[in-house]
């Protein structure tokens, strides 16, 4: 699946490593992330994380005990190691843990330690400032794992997650964790800053292509909301979309937003589900239209679809994406047909 560029973002090699500061080491089930300095971290579902020494993350049986393990292992003290839940794939054994970490005590701050080294991963560069900086990251089953070596305040740090998955991610579930390195200086910084803003475009675009390269050959679903009134009623336009069944008769999609008190018929200027095969319009100024069957077949058969719902008001937008084999488990694997 091709990713989703945007003017002013470019993609890199590297994923999690192309931030400087960060660097990647282990085995195929193994992986080590080390950084050159402390660091700044922030994450989604929300917990107090201090600019830290270490962080292991980890899908690990006895988590107390493997830090107990790498703190020794690596002459730090056991305050200096602290744990979050970040799974990216099968468990791994203690022993495991001792020794990849051995190999790598030379390193100067053990960053993360994850489960399974993922095979998706991308990194963008753009503008911050008078220079560039870099945000890189990979994907694993229960979240994403992001580094960048933008410079930025803690709490403005936590406020980028927050919107970006509050604007993105349809599966709350989902755990986010970003670590800046703050090579690429650039304090003091206001949450109405121009590079904080370029910062959490860069965040959500690297999350949203993540998402499509984690979708792969199952394909993937994304609901776009354009003309609300406020930010807020486009993201709960979007999650009420993506609850619903994906229907070709476009009343069982409109009707589970219309139940939340999210929207009425009158607001609605069109609702359509496209693929690169074709386009199904199923409302069109405020009237249900019957779309040929022909043509539902034809988006139908595509691997990719999109859901455009436009309403009249405003000039807000949210865009929100869900694996279509997911999509389609949650509703027995069979689109609801033309009624």
């Amino acid at each position: 699946m091709e990713p989703v560029t945007f003017s002013g973002f470019s993609f890199v090699e590297g994923g999690v490593s192309a931030a400087k500061g960060f660097k990647v080491s282990g085995a195929d089930r193994f992986g080590l992330i080390l950084s050159d300095r402390p660091l700044t971290a922030a994450c989604y579902p929300y917990r107090e994380i201090s600019p830290l020494q270490a962080l292991l993350a980890g899908n690990f049986s006895d988590e107390k005990k493997v830090a107990a393990s790498a703190a020794k292992t690596l002459s730090l003290s056991e305050d200096a190691l602290q744990v979050v839940s970040l799974s990216v794939g099968d468990l791994v054994s203690e022993k495991e843990v001792e020794e990849s970490l051995w190999k790598e005590r030379a390193g100067k701050f053990l960053t993360v330690v994850s489960g399974d080294v993922p095979a998706v991963e991308a990194a963008l560069e753009f503008r911050f400032g008078d220079h560039k900086c870099r945000i890189g990251g990979c994907s694993g089953e229960k979240g994403f794992l992001l580094t960048t070596d933008a410079e930025i305040p803690p709490s403005l740090l936590q406020i980028a997650v927050d919107e970006t998955v509050r604007r993105l991610l349809p599966d709350e579930t989902k755990k986010v964790l970003l670590l800046s390195s703050g090579r690429v200086e650039h304090l003091p910084m206001t949450i109405q800053d121009e590079r904080f803003f370029a910062f959490v475009n860069g965040v959500y675009i690297l999350l949203l292509n993540l998402i499509r390269l984690g979708a792969g050959e199952d394909g993937l679903v994304e609901y776009i909301v354009t003309g609300a009134e406020r930010k807020e009623e486009a993201i709960a336009l979007c999650r009420a979309l993506l609850k619903a069944p994906l229907a070709a008769d476009g009343k069982t999609l409109l009707e589970t937003a219309a139940r939340q008190g999210l929207l009425n018929d009158q607001k609605v200027l069109s609702l359509a589900i496209c693929s690169e095969k074709g386009k199904i319009l199923l409302t069109k100024n405020n009237a249900f239209v019957t779309p040929e069957e022909d043509t539902v077949q034809k988006v139908w058969d595509a691997k990719e679809w999109k859901v455009f719902l436009t309403v009249k008001g405003g000039v807000e937008k949210a865009l929100m994406a869900v694996s279509r084999k997911k999509k389609m488990e949650e509703q027995d694997e069979t689109p609801v047909e033309i009624k």
